[in-house]
């Protein structure tokens, strides 16, 4: 009787130690390129905080994931949409557009809260007056603004019909904006206190301070076009709603971005689009 209750003991080691593996399953975030992890930081943990949510609820092919793990290699986002449709990495976290939309599955939920939609200008201080009564976009178009070669800001104005000098080096930008060929420059709120102190070598560079120029855009995540893609995307959203609901998903995004919100406060909103 003793060895066949070590024996049925040794059995439900087996099956608990198996059950844990299938409940639990690695998900695979793309590591940056420059394999800067503090870059997607935000990213990575909101995505780990989503998946930690226990979901009664959740059914599909993947089992429960609860662990997050960086890719093995580094890459540029381009190279993460490859290697996931490929199957080597479950999510990545994008901007919005409807060919992500029709190449993936898109995770419905905006974790920046619109955060990257939304720029301030760095100007001259002698352009600060034509500025002051700004309320609409249209309102913008004498100005000429300087760009990076690179940057999605660059098709946007373009396409809008806004003046535009581009670059290809960054401190081109502030050179350009100090000797007068450019007006402003679109700056993100978040980059805003990474990018202001290049400002104090030029003379005359200030924030232009009422206004945030929303370039309406959102970042989420996407997975696989699987059905195994499929079922992660519904377990990251619905544990990014529970953590909607519960209020930490505000405590995490004021946790790393309270300074850039601090900064849009009590500033009025100009959108931008292609059609303005």
């Amino acid at each position: 009787m003793r060895i066949v209750g070590e024996f049925k003991r040794w059995v439900c080691c087996i099956a608990t130690w198996a059950c844990a593996s299938a409940c639990t399953a690695q998900v695979v975030f793309p590591l940056p390129a420059d394999k800067d992890r503090a870059r997607f930081d935000f990213e990575f943990t909101v995505l780990q905080q989503a998946l930690s949510v226990d979901h009664k609820q959740a059914s599909g092919p993947l089992p429960l994931a609860s662990t997050v793990v960086w890719s093995e290699h580094g890459m540029n986002l381009d190279r993460a949409l490859l290697e996931l449709a490929a199957g080597r990495i479950s999510i990545v976290p994008r901007f919005a557009t409807p060919t992500l939309a029709q190449s993936f599955t898109e995770v419905d939920f905006a974790i920046d809260k619109g955060l990257q939609s939304k720029r301030v200008l760095l100007t001259r201080k002698d352009v600060l007056p034509k500025l002051a009564g700004v309320r609409d976009a249209i309102e913008l178009k004498p100005l000429r603004f300087g760009v990076l070669v690179g940057w999605r800001d660059k098709q946007l104005l373009q396409d809008a019909g806004y003046s535009v000098e581009a670059t290809n080096a960054f401190d081109g930008l502030f050179q350009m904006l100090a000797k007068g060929r450019t007006d402003a420059i679109l700056v993100g709120a978040l980059h805003h206190a990474q990018i202001t102190p290049l400002m104090s070598k030029y003379k005359g560079l200030v924030t232009e301070p009422s206004l945030f120029i929303e370039v309406p855009t959102e970042q989420r995540f996407y997975t696989a076009l699987t059905t195994e893609g499929a079922a992660l995307a519904r377990q990251v959203q619905a544990g990014l709603q529970s953590l909607q609901r519960s209020g930490e998903f505000d405590k995490i995004h004021l946790h790393y971005f309270g300074q850039p919100e601090r900064l849009l406060q009590g500033r009025r909103r100009v959108t931008l689009t292609p059609h303005n």
